[in-house]
């Protein structure tokens, strides 16, 4: 058995998915400042959802 050779690979993977969602947070941050309200977004899908129907 080779318990623990993989360990170090995996904790390292996990470390850069740590970075990367870290990175896609900061630039989610930086849209949504200038992107529409969501309620505001929210509130025009169900009047048109309610004009459809």
């Amino acid at each position: 058995m080779m318990d623990g050779v993989g360990v170090p690979l995996v904790k390292r993977n996990f470390e850069t998915s740590k970075s990367s969602i870290q990175e896609c947070e900061n630039k989610l941050s930086q849209y949504s400042s200038s992107t529409v309200n969501d309620d505001a977004y929210v509130e025009y899908l169900e009047n048109n959802q309610r004009q459809d129907n």
